[in-house]
């Protein structure tokens, strides 16, 4: 059994592993209360942009046999991309990301003893002249055995 900081860990190390999403992200790290200052001052923002960040939402826990219990666990990975020549480079620049992050999480077990990350949503999260955000919501799953 890993704890929440393992699998994130890994989450974040293999997409810093990731040639191409390091080329044009230089911030992958876990989530800290980056995306406050964009509702105050980008200025002020603490990360260089692009950023991904990654956010551990939550788990649920199943019986499948008695007295055995599975986790699975919900990270999201926040991308931001910020705006330097119009709208449709931003769309691009982050839609680019997107796809890079997908590329390197999806059907990954980040060589752990853990189910293969799983796709759930991607959602626009804030969208402005200045930089767009959008939310990628993944799984996975573990035995507490």
């Amino acid at each position: 059994m890993y704890s929440v900081s393992a699998i994130e860990d890994q989450v974040i190390a293999k997409l810093k592993a990731s040639k191409p999403l390091a080329d044009v992200c230089p911030t992958i790290e876990t989530y800290g209360g980056e995306l406050d200052a964009l509702t105050r001052d980008i200025p002020s923002l603490s990360i260089f942009l692009p950023a991904v960040l990654i956010l551990y939402s939550g788990s649920k826990f199943s019986e499948p046999a008695n007295r055995s219990f599975d986790e699975e666990i919900t990270f999201s990975a926040v991308l931001i991309a910020k705006n330097l020549r119009g709208l449709a480079d931003l769309r691009t620049g982050a839609y680019q990301i997107l796809a890079l992050v997908r590329a390197v999480l999806i059907d990954n077990n980040l060589d752990l003893n853990i189910e293969p990350i799983h796709p759930l949503s991607i959602e626009a999260i804030w969208i402005s002249e200045e930089m767009a955000v959008y939310g990628f919501d993944f799984k996975t799953s573990q035995s507490l055995d």
